[in-house]
Protein backbone atom coordinates (compact mmCIF):
# COMPACT_ATOMS: atom_id res chain seq x y z
CA UNK A 1 0.00 0.00 0.00
CA UNK A 2 2.76 2.07 0.77
CA UNK A 3 4.53 1.90 -2.67
CA UNK A 4 1.32 2.79 -4.29
CA UNK A 5 0.96 6.19 -2.87
CA UNK A 6 4.59 7.35 -3.34
CA UNK A 7 3.52 6.27 -7.20
CA UNK A 8 0.52 8.21 -7.02
CA UNK A 9 2.69 11.64 -5.38
CA UNK A 10 5.28 10.98 -7.70
CA UNK A 11 3.24 10.88 -11.00
CA UNK A 12 1.31 13.83 -9.42
CA UNK A 13 4.73 15.66 -8.88
CA UNK A 14 5.52 15.17 -12.76
CA UNK A 15 2.21 16.14 -13.87
CA UNK A 16 2.47 19.46 -11.94
CA UNK A 17 6.16 20.23 -13.60
CA UNK A 18 5.04 19.27 -16.88
CA UNK A 19 1.83 21.73 -16.63
CA UNK A 20 4.43 24.67 -15.96
CA UNK A 21 6.29 24.37 -18.92
CA UNK A 22 2.80 24.36 -20.72
CA UNK A 23 1.36 28.00 -19.24
CA UNK A 24 2.25 30.78 -20.65
CA UNK A 25 5.46 32.15 -18.08
CA UNK A 26 4.04 35.89 -16.36
CA UNK A 27 1.53 36.07 -19.61
CA UNK A 28 4.18 37.51 -21.79
CA UNK A 29 2.91 34.87 -24.47
CA UNK A 30 -0.42 36.19 -23.95
CA UNK A 31 0.99 40.26 -24.43
CA UNK A 32 2.63 38.91 -27.52
CA UNK A 33 -0.47 37.77 -29.47
CA UNK A 34 -2.81 40.77 -27.67
CA UNK A 35 -0.19 43.38 -29.20
CA UNK A 36 -1.31 46.15 -30.88
CA UNK A 37 -1.07 45.35 -34.37
CA UNK A 38 -0.55 48.27 -37.40
CA UNK A 39 -2.10 47.65 -40.46
CA UNK A 40 -1.40 49.15 -43.81
CA UNK A 41 -3.79 49.13 -46.81
CA UNK A 42 -3.02 50.39 -49.94
CA UNK A 43 -3.91 49.29 -53.54
CA UNK A 44 -1.33 48.66 -56.33
CA UNK A 45 -3.35 51.29 -58.54
CA UNK A 46 -3.26 54.28 -55.47
CA UNK A 47 -0.68 57.44 -56.72
CA UNK A 48 -1.13 58.10 -53.33
CA UNK A 49 -0.12 54.94 -51.72
CA UNK A 50 2.98 55.04 -54.62
CA UNK A 51 4.14 57.91 -51.94
CA UNK A 52 3.88 56.02 -48.82
CA UNK A 53 5.48 52.64 -50.63
CA UNK A 54 8.13 55.72 -51.48
CA UNK A 55 8.47 56.53 -48.26
CA UNK A 56 9.21 53.14 -46.55
CA UNK A 57 11.25 52.44 -48.81
CA UNK A 58 13.61 55.21 -48.95
CA UNK A 59 13.31 55.56 -44.69
CA UNK A 60 13.94 51.94 -44.30
CA UNK A 61 10.49 51.60 -42.31
CA UNK A 62 9.77 48.14 -42.71
CA UNK A 63 13.48 47.57 -40.82
CA UNK A 64 12.28 49.75 -37.92
CA UNK A 65 8.68 49.55 -37.44
CA UNK A 66 6.45 46.48 -37.13
CA UNK A 67 3.56 46.80 -39.31
CA UNK A 68 1.57 44.22 -41.80
CA UNK A 69 0.90 45.57 -45.56
CA UNK A 70 -2.29 44.19 -47.30
CA UNK A 71 -3.28 45.38 -50.91
CA UNK A 72 -7.23 45.29 -51.28
CA UNK A 73 -7.58 45.71 -55.11
CA UNK A 74 -6.62 42.03 -55.84
CA UNK A 75 -7.33 40.83 -52.55
CA UNK A 76 -11.28 40.64 -51.22
CA UNK A 77 -10.48 39.07 -48.14
CA UNK A 78 -8.03 42.29 -47.26
CA UNK A 79 -10.84 44.43 -48.74
CA UNK A 80 -13.46 42.94 -46.28
CA UNK A 81 -10.96 43.44 -43.50
CA UNK A 82 -10.73 47.37 -44.39
CA UNK A 83 -14.48 47.71 -44.72
CA UNK A 84 -14.47 46.25 -41.04
CA UNK A 85 -11.58 48.20 -39.46
CA UNK A 86 -13.31 51.60 -40.93
CA UNK A 87 -16.94 50.87 -39.33
CA UNK A 88 -15.03 50.63 -36.11
CA UNK A 89 -13.51 54.37 -36.85
CA UNK A 90 -17.08 55.44 -37.71
CA UNK A 91 -15.64 56.78 -40.91
CA UNK A 92 -18.05 58.07 -44.14
CA UNK A 93 -19.40 54.80 -46.02
CA UNK A 94 -18.35 56.58 -49.22
CA UNK A 95 -14.87 56.54 -47.82
CA UNK A 96 -14.77 52.98 -47.12
CA UNK A 97 -12.48 52.17 -49.72
CA UNK A 98 -10.14 54.64 -50.04
CA UNK A 99 -6.86 53.84 -49.70
CA UNK A 100 -4.40 54.25 -48.51
CA UNK A 101 -5.30 53.26 -45.00
CA UNK A 102 -3.50 52.51 -41.90
CA UNK A 103 -4.74 50.95 -38.44
CA UNK A 104 -2.86 51.67 -35.77
CA UNK A 105 -4.61 49.08 -33.25
CA UNK A 106 -6.59 52.38 -32.09
CA UNK A 107 -7.33 55.09 -34.36
CA UNK A 108 -7.61 55.08 -38.56
CA UNK A 109 -5.46 57.12 -40.78
CA UNK A 110 -6.41 57.91 -44.61
CA UNK A 111 -4.25 59.52 -46.77
CA UNK A 112 -0.63 60.09 -47.37
CA UNK A 113 0.53 62.32 -45.53
CA UNK A 114 -1.15 61.70 -42.46
CA UNK A 115 0.34 57.91 -42.88
CA UNK A 116 3.49 58.91 -43.62
CA UNK A 117 3.53 61.61 -40.43
CA UNK A 118 2.71 58.43 -38.50
CA UNK A 119 5.94 56.53 -39.54
CA UNK A 120 8.13 59.35 -39.16
CA UNK A 121 7.07 59.61 -35.81
CA UNK A 122 8.02 55.58 -35.23
CA UNK A 123 11.36 55.86 -36.70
Amino acid sequence: MGKNIYFVLLILLILVVLGFFFLPRNGNEEKAQNKTQIIYFYSTQCSHCENVKAFLADYNVRDKVSFEEKEVSHNRDNLNQLVNIRKRCHLPEEKYVSVPFLWTGSKCLVGDQEIIKFFRKKI
